[in-house]
């Protein structure tokens, strides 16, 4: 019977936190987005006050993310983003909007580059509020959700 118990306590925990790390998903392509905000915003301040070009501007961006790193420096590197740099994460449209990005900048003047940038990050901004009202909806109810499942199944095993 205690082994009964201690199984359905750790089965309830391990439900739970698989949850939570199911909900992480959603946290990273928030924090990825709002990386990727903060490049835009770099971007546009770059490109209004200096001339520098554009894969010293990206080498000189530092973002918090990782994924953001790994593609930005693909880009710095070779001038475009592979598919398989994308995060996984991600969606086919939503790669496809950033490869779309990655082609078309730095290709020409200041002025179009400007409302280029102006344009993505707005299209960015909506990304970010998107997953951020998905990230609190999903990370309460994955936890809840695994919760239930493994207290499901503790008391099936009682």
């Amino acid at each position: 019977m205690t082994i009964k118990i201690v199984a359905g306590f750790a089965i309830v925990f391990l439900c739970t936190m698989f949850g939570v790390n199911y909900a992480k998903k959603y946290g990273r392509k928030k924090d990825f987005y709002a990386s990727l905000e903060n490049f835009c915003a770099y971007l546009k301040r770059e490109i209004s006050f200096s001339s520098t070009p554009i894969n010293s501007v990206i080498k000189g961006f530092r973002p918090g993310d990782d994924d953001l790193v790994i593609m930005l420096s693909s880009f710095a590197e070779n001038g475009a983003v592979p598919a398989e740099k994308f995060p996984r994460y991600l969606t086919p449209d939503e790669k496809k909007f950033l490869e779309t990005f990655f082609a078309k900048i730095g290709k020409s003047d200041r002025q179009n580059e400007l409302e280029l940038v102006s344009s993505f990050a707005e299209e960015v901004r909506g990304y970010k509020e998107t997953e951020k009202t998905k990230c609190v909806k999903i990370t309460g109810i994955a936890a809840k959700l695994g919760f239930f499942a493994g207290a499901a199944i503790f008391v099936i095993l009682l």
